[in-house]
């Protein structure tokens, strides 16, 4: 008996490739026969067939032919009747034989095996760019995939690479800003589609706002529609292209995620997507805020409250600006204002203010500690996705006040947690919590965000994959 196996397999992650192949993504085709008599069974080694990884495929027909394939390099066929197997799938792992029985007028009959495991693949654009909090959900969300019960993860990053995550698994992270902007629009629409094509995923999560177009199976996760109902903000390109792109994203992609109840809202009543399309992926929180301390609790010294964005227009330190020398001659507390190194610096007049202290470039060790002193997070955003900030300060036991953006109102504890930007109410409610201390609030705030687990959040994501056929 002959048997002739042909495997076409395209290459995955780089340094995974088999030995002899040039370069990974290739498409590598490979031949052999195995002779075999009559009513007879046999093992043989197949050294090139061991380049499939560790998968096992099996498929009988009727009780005569039964063709084994398996990662470790074992090739069995059994039975008196010679067949000719082709393996015709392109993946990484073998997923449909066509047979020819000899008795047959050479029509190839398709025979599909179990079932493989699925393979995921993850826009990896946001890999390249700076920390901010969509690329920290990003980072946060991807990297746990693998380890809560997800099917293969592919990452595929730019200029033209896809690297498997395995469980415990840090997504890499690099910044270049070659792929920001136009030029990182351009790829998504053009590279990545070609390298979806070759990761042989089922579907493509884009974590990070942004997507091909023309992919429907894809999950976009929508952290907010800003240019489009908030243009203001932003240069004239960027929200020409995001009011062409992201009502075509969401409407050609099967589904949507959200970040927010807000947001899902928002994407409801501006682009017209049907709710039952959205499911809601909300961020979370980790270490280090959740590795603090609470046993200080009764004790931390609440003299100063913080800011934390520095100068972005749409985080209205202006606001705070202007009422905060009262504040401080009234209540002797300062305002904390974070910045960072590029793109946020705070304005010198708002540095030259009374009781105002600026807080360069903090690490997230000592963003910790920042928020953990304070009386509270002030947030007197114009516009917020989510606003992880909110999340973070609480997971230390530091409450927040803040305008009704993102999910303030889904995380506070009380109503008078969210304001409207009435500078008398914001003064208001921080002589009360200056007066009547923050004990029993601060406990209450930590517990409730501890639950928000990047776990958590990770498995309501593999739900939502798992939806796609």
């Amino acid at each position: 008996m002959r048997v002739e196996v042909q495997h076409i397999w395209r290459g995955i992650q780089p340094g995974k490739v088999a030995a002899g192949q040039e370069a990974a993504g290739q498409l590598v085709t490979q031949r052999m026969e195995i002779k075999v008599q009559p009513g007879e069974a046999r093992h043989r080694s197949c050294e090139k067939l061991s380049q499939v990884p560790g998968r096992r495929h099996r498929e009988e027909l009727g009780v005569d032919v039964a063709i084994f394939l398996e990662g470790t390099g074992e090739v069995q066929v059994k039975g008196d009747v010679a067949a000719h197997v082709l393996v015709h799938e392109v993946n990484t792992h073998v997923s449909t034989y066509l047979i020819t029985p000899p008795w047959s007028d050479g029509t190839l009959a398709r025979v599909s095996p179990a079932r493989p495991t699925p393979i995921i693949a993850v826009n990896g654009r946001f890999v390249t760019h700076d920390l901010t909090g969509v690329q920290r959900y990003g980072h946060e969300i991807v990297g746990r995939l693998a380890g809560v019960g997800a099917p293969r993860v592919m990452l595929l990053t730019p200029p033209n690479q896809i690297m498997e995550l395995t469980a415990g698994e840090a997504t890499p992270h690099w910044v270049d800003p070659r792929w920001s902007g136009m030029a990182g629009h351009r790829w998504e629409q053009t590279t990545l589609r070609s390298l979806f094509r070759r990761s042989g995923a089922r579907v493509l999560l884009s974590p990070c706002n942004w997507g091909p177009l023309t992919l429907r199976s894809q999950l976009p996760v929508i952290h907010d529609i800003f240019p489009i109902i908030h243009s203001g903000f932003f240069d004239r390109d960027y929200v020409r292209w995001a009011r062409v792109a992201t009502p075509v994203l969401v409407r050609v992609a099967r589904r949507v995620v959200a970040t927010s109840g807000k947001v899902r809202d928002q994407l409801v009543q501006h682009l017209g997507v049907d709710p039952g399309r959205v499911d809601i992926v909300p961020p979370a929180v980790g270490s280090p805020f959740t590795d603090r301390s609470l046993d200080d609790i009764t004790s931390r010294a609440e003299n100063y409250c913080l800011f934390v964005g520095g100068d972005k227009a749409q985080k209205n330190l202006a606001f705070l600006a202007g009422f905060w020398p009262e504040v401080h001659r009234r209540l002797g507390l300062e305002l904390w204002v974070t910045e960072r190194a590029v793109g946020s610096r705070v304005p010198v007049e708002v540095t030259a203010l009374p009781g105002v202290v600026r807080v360069p470039d903090p690490s997230d060790a000592e963003l910790v500690e920042l928020y953990a002193g304070a009386l509270c997070l002030l947030w007197p955003s114009l516009a917020e996705g989510f606003g992880i900030p909110l999340l973070e300060a609480m997971a230390v036991g530091t409450p927040f006040l803040s305008t009704d953006v993102g999910a303030a109102r889904e995380l506070a504890l009380t109503p008078d947690q969210v304001l409207p930007l009435d500078s008398a109410l914001w003064m208001a409610q921080l002589e009360g919590w200056r007066e009547n201390g923050l004990a029993d609030t601060r406990q209450r705030c930590a517990e409730r965000a501890r639950r928000a687990t990047w776990e958590r959040s990770a498995d309501a994501m593999v739900a939502t994959l798992t939806q796609f056929p």
